[in-house]
């Protein structure tokens, strides 16, 4: 019968200690991919890239490399979703959806729990197949985007 591509492409999000990269912990997720850092330390967003937009983005703790069940699960309106970024005040995750055809990058509200509130979604517009986001720290209202073209 048919499967999910989060189903076929499963991997690994793996923690180890620095600097001499003892396991710690190994999470079994669909497809993780691009990951970025809370700025306060504290969780860990990891996108599903082959998800098609469902479980878009997984919260763990950074501490014990633990997926946070407290936290709910995010779609977004687009499929691939690739490199996450957040921004310097740690309240809005901002996520790059990748591919030939693609224009499309995501939005999430971050909760002072850390967790990303699926209803906050947005999403805005940039150049054909963007790749990563980047928030300027000079200026938080204002997006750098690396694309293709």
């Amino acid at each position: 019968g048919a499967r999910s591509p989060a189903v076929e492409e499963t991997g690994l999000v793996t923690t180890v200690t620095v600097p001499d990269l003892e396991l710690v912990n190994e999470v079994v997720r669909p497809s993780p991919h691009g990951m970025f850092l809370s700025q306060d330390g504290k969780n860990l967003y990891v996108t599903n890239i082959a998800g098609g937009g469902e479980m878009a983005v997984d919260v763990f703790d950074a501490a014990t490399g633990d997926l946070r069940a407290d936290c709910p699960s995010v779609t977004t309106d687009f499929p691939i979703p690739h490199n996450p970024t957040v921004d310097f005040k740690g309240e809005k995750l901002y996520i790059a959806h990748s591919g030939g055809t693609s224009t499309m990058n995501s939005a999430f509200e971050i909760g002072s729990d850390g967790c990303l509130d699926p209803d906050s979604g947005m999403t805005f517009e940039t150049n054909l197949n963007p790749f990563g986001l980047l928030v300027l720290p000079a200026a938080e209202d204002l997006l750098q985007c690396a694309n293709t073209e």
